[in-house]
């Protein structure tokens, strides 16, 4: 559910953890470092990309080939939830969608370049795109893993069949509203019950495949919001029992609940709807209505409280009631994100050393260093339409160098690579103090580390 896809989350290299010993994955939750990330645990994926990792503790990061990509084949979105990452981007009518066949020469050429996955994601919504399913066929011919990301208003059926039948890592429907009402609040549309049927009807569709694919929920969690997660907890489970009804067996679902974060080129500003929340927060504390304000006029976080009651409604409502139901749902949240999202000011690392890992590519074929940057032509690294595969790391060497040397004390100080960026810059300080012969190790050894 994050950021790569070599566990069965956003690291596309799956078939890594796939043959990974069993004991490994109770690293996944573990609970002894005040960080319960579980899944979200991005930084395991690099565990076993050991060829990746080296050339960075050896000074020769600018030769690593990004190992993820996150792809948005499209702008176009049914939903204008008030905090999207891309609101500013979308204002841009042009180049809203790929061609299909650009969208397959950009595969090509990620997948010559040494890419090992793709994660299809937005920009807007991956499945308003009409030919998506016949991207991720091509995925599946390139030998390319891939994941999907989606709010599941499009997720027909049909089109649920045929993306699994190309045996994604996962596919991961974004749920951030306890009902119909704070749906419409948070997203400006009422789908509420039409992207819980997709997701019940995707998981159906799990089962009668017998796919291996994992089903994810993805909430993000801010004032309009935190308190529907019991409300959406239940309606989970809701969903989990007439399944294992219907199928005699129990059917997981991942769910990870993340702090929304507030960028400086994120927002979608609908009067209309922005007025709507005022008006419905005002009616549960002025305070809330205020922080609201700052938030989408100030370029405030969350409030700390907020983030503070949100863990609180995880940690004792949501997880026994999960633990009371015999539960297959698997709860993941990133504890140090919310404990620190309202009050940190700068980064905890000096060095952005993530996007020598990953990448985003916008519908115009642009490829970007990182998910917040993307669609902000200061950060093109190049397009992929006319740029020789040989040039890309060069031109992605310069990039890097600018958020480095001009832009990292300006980004946000908590951002979707923070962890791996802080595991990445942990790695790299250890090194300095390793001769060369320790350094075969010294990638096994940060699991105790971390």
């Amino acid at each position: 559910m994050n950021n790569s896809l070599a566990y069965r989350h956003n690291g596309l290299s799956c078939s890594r953890w796939r043959n990974a010993p069993k004991k490994m994955a109770s690293i996944f939750h573990r609970e002894d470092t005040n960080e319960i990330y579980g899944v979200l645990d991005t930084t395991m994926k690099l565990r076993y990309h050991e060829d990746k990792i080296r050339p960075m503790l050896d000074g020769a990061a600018d030769t690593i080939a990004p190992i993820t990509i996150h792809f948005a084949p499209t702008l176009r979105c049914p939903q204008r939830c008030f905090f999207c990452t891309y609101g500013g981007a979308k204002k841009d009518p042009t180049q809203l969608d790929m061609k299909l066949l650009e969208a397959q020469h950009y595969i090509s050429r990620l997948s010559e370049l040494g890419s090992e996955g793709i994660i299809f994601t937005g920009g807007g919504d991956p499945c308003m795109h009409k030919e998506l399913g016949e991207m991720v066929e091509t995925c599946k011919q390139q030998g390319l893993a891939f994941a999907l990301q989606t709010n599941g208003d499009g997720l027909t059926p049909q089109l649920a069949e045929r993306i699994l039948r190309c045996d994604p890592v996962y596919v991961r429907i974004s749920i951030n509203a306890g009902n119909g009402q704070q749906q419409r609040l948070m997203t400006g549309v009422d789908n509420y019950e039409k992207v819980l049927g997709n997701l019940e009807s995707l998981l159906r569709k799990k089962h009668d495949l017998k796919s291996n694919t994992e089903i994810a929920v993805a909430t993000v969690v801010d004032i309009v919001n935190y308190t529907g997660l019991i409300n959406l907890a239940d309606r989970l489970l809701e969903m989990e029992d007439r399944i294992t009804a219907d199928y005699k067996t129990k059917t997981q679902i991942n769910w990870t609940i993340r702090p929304v974060y507030n960028y400086p080129a994120s927002k979608v500003y609908n009067e209309y709807q922005l007025k709507s929340i005022i008006c419905n927060l005002n009616t549960r504390s002025i305070d809330e209505a205020k922080a609201f304000n700052e938030f989408m006029y100030n370029g405030q976080q969350t409030p700390q409280y907020i983030l503070d009651k949100a863990v609180h409604t995880i940690e004792y409502g949501i997880k026994p009631l999960i633990k009371e139901r015999n539960s297959e749902i698997r709860v993941c949240y990133p504890l140090q994100k919310f404990k620190t999202l309202g009050t940190i000011k700068e980064k905890p690392y000096t060095q952005c050393r993530a996007p020598y890992f990953y990448g985003f590519v916008w519908p115009d074929g642009v490829l970007y260093p990182c998910v917040e940057n993307a669609g902000n032509s200061n950060f093109a690294i190049c397009n992929l339409k006319n740029t020789d595969v040989k040039d890309i790391l060069q031109l992605r060497k310069g990039i890097i160098e600018k958020i480095n040397n001009e832009c990292l004390s300006k980004c946000s100080p908590i951002c979707a690579y923070h962890e791996i960026n802080m595991h990445l810059n942990n790695l790299a300080n250890a090194a300095e103090t390793y001769c060369p012969a320790d350094k075969n190790n010294l990638v096994r050894r940060d699991v105790a580390f971390i």
